[in-house]
């Protein structure tokens, strides 16, 4: 069940690693130096609106238009939210558009920061979106990504509290694993975001073409990774064998949940 305070308290949880992130890489700190920031996936808005306390304005992205999704309320009841919370937003500091990741319709060299929390797994060619925020950010602009899981992950389906069973995903077709949801009590949209919200990209492909890419376009960069499971006693569960088989990755790789990635242009 969501709870708003929760929320908050990831976001803000979210927020405070990656300022030390940032000044840990650039020997600064970075958000309250920049004065134009994008974020990618932006989605609620709650980290847009912490990051803008911090000092710069924000632009907020997401592919889904959320002034539709609200009925053009979407600032007003985020503002509510905010303050509901113990916190103040100024919307005058930050902008929501419609955006497709892949293709930025900003101009060169126009962000001192990008940065993005659990979007870039749901990306279709999340490595046409690296490029795109390369473009948009000035010389001396920073990038920073945290995504959690990636699709060989024990729940990179995301939808794993319907199944409750790690790696099924990766056993059995969209429809029988829609079935199984659906018999649990998943919504009809639940059921369109399974089928195409996730890239389906494995964790090879960060470990691989990704960190390619960085090290191509970007003067300085760090891509880092965490493994593990959403519950200890799926470590060795006999779906992490069996997918084994069937993606070809080793038992190691089918442990990657997360990537953080952190790129000085």
């Amino acid at each position: 069940m969501y709870s708003e305070a929760e929320d908050f308290k990831e976001k803000h949880a979210a927020y405070s690693h990656m300022v030390t992130v940032l000044s840990h890489m650039c020997s600064h700190e970075v958000i309250n130096g920049c004065k134009l920031a994008l974020e990618i996936g932006g989605s609620g808005g709650l980290l847009a609106g912490i990051v803008s306390k911090a000092g710069p304005k924000v632009i907020c992205t997401d592919i889904v238009d959320v002034q539709v999704k609200y009925n053009g309320e979407f600032p007003r009841r985020l503002k509510e939210k905010f303050e509901r919370n113990g916190f103040d937003l100024d919307l005058g500091k930050v902008e929501f558009h419609t955006m497709d990741a892949q293709c930025l319709i900003y101009g060169n060299d126009k962000f001192d920061l990008a940065f993005s929390l659990n979007a870039l797994e749901h990306i279709p060619d999340p490595i046409k979106a690296v490029e795109e925020i390369w473009r948009v950010l000035r010389p001396g602009g920073v990038f920073y990504a945290s995504f959690d899981p990636v699709w060989t992950a024990d729940s990179g389906s995301h939808f794993i509290h319907y199944t409750h069973e790690p790696w099924l995903h990766l056993l059995i077709d969209d429809d029988e694993y829609c079935a199984l949801m659906k018999s649990a009590g998943a919504a009809d949209w639940e059921l369109s975001e399974y089928r195409c919200a996730m890239n389906r990209l494995p964790a090879t492909f960060y470990m691989n073409e990704m960190k390619e890419i960085l090290g191509k376009i970007f003067s300085k960069y760090s891509l880092i990774h965490w493994s593990g499971c959403i519950s200890d006693r799926f470590a060795n569960h006999q779906n992490r064998i069996k997918a084994e088989n069937i993606t070809g990755l080793s038992s190691d790789e089918l442990l990657i949940r997360s990537f953080q990635i952190v790129a000085l242009k």
